[in-house]
């Protein structure tokens, strides 16, 4: 079954590395019931295409991946809205399908009715090439900053046009979304809160929200840049170390006259917790 993902148009991309998945899968012993929105049931599922490029903004190769959703059809007519799913520190472009089990959430969610049909893309987050290894004590000055801005840069600049040009997307802000954990959580409210007209529906799972200056680090947030925007989602674990900054970037928000969506569930900085926050985040999407 399937086959490999037609883009709706030559996207101009150095190279593809594609892997499909698609069609029912059934859980052992025959179950055709997800026991929980992570695991496979036996229901349509999407596609995931791995996309390698020359970028510009990072000097290097830089990907992502994209997931299309079941009944996706390159020569249809149906255009579709786009979730951007940011890894945390130390993990990669395939993490929030390998730990996060994303397309399988997005797949269950679907199928009930719970979500609507959305492409996701989970793009490398690391502007500076090999980032996480280049953290520490020795560390040129500003090398988080410099991270952030490069890939900020290729998101804006090279993903989200090539996204939109390979794929059946709405191109309006109001049909974008960005939601991250950890690091990615951090990065995406700073971009969403951030940005005009760029994301309208942001969630940060347990951010890594390290400095609290929040007018340096949130300028949207007293500019009036950030209204407008349909929801604001932020949730962490009750045992994570990251708990209070999050509160507090939640409280700094909330006195700016943004409305903030919390939430709080069992755990601490482990996939487990930002799985189950997609699971109540992808639903109130779009």
């Amino acid at each position: 079954k399937g086959g490999i993902m037609k883009a709706r148009r030559n996207s101009g991309l150095a190279f593809l590395i594609t892997a499909v998945l698609s069609g029912p899968v059934l859980l052992g012993g025959g179950s055709t019931d997800a026991a929980e929105l992570w695991e496979m049931a036996d229901v349509p599922r999407g596609k995931i295409e791995h996309v390698v490029y020359a970028s510009a903004s990072t000097g290097a190769q830089h990907e992502y991946y994209v997931y299309a959703p079941p009944g996706y059809d390159a020569s249809g007519d149906t255009e579709y809205p786009i979730l951007y799913l940011i890894h945390g520190l130390g993990d990669g472009a395939g993490s929030w399908t390998e730990k996060g089990s994303a397309n399988v959430i997005l797949d269950n969610l679907i199928a009930a009715g719970r979500a609507k049909p959305m492409i996701l893309v989970m793009p490398l987050a690391y502007g500076v090439v090999n980032y996480p290894d280049k953290i520490g004590g020795d560390a040129p000055p500003n090398l988080s900053l410099t991270n952030r801005e490069r890939f900020q840069n290729a998101l804006y600049n090279e993903i989200i046009p090539q996204v939109e040009a390979a794929y059946r997307t709405r191109s309006d802000w109001q049909s974008r979304a960005i939601a991250g954990f950890s690091m990615g959580g951090a990065m995406s409210l700073e971009f969403g809160v951030n940005s005009p007209e760029k994301f309208a529906w942001i969630g940060g799972f347990s951010a890594a929200i390290r400095a609290t200056d929040f007018e340096v680090t949130f300028p949207g947030a007293s500019s009036g840049v950030a209204e407008g925007r349909s929801l604001i989602w932020m949730g962490c674990g009750t045992e994570d170390r990251l708990m209070t900054n999050d509160a507090l970037l939640r409280d700094y928000l909330r006195e700016n006259s943004l409305e903030v969506t919390w939430e709080e569930r069992p755990g601490g900085h482990v996939w487990p917790v930002p799985r189950v926050f997609l699971t109540q985040f992808a639903p109130l999407l779009f």
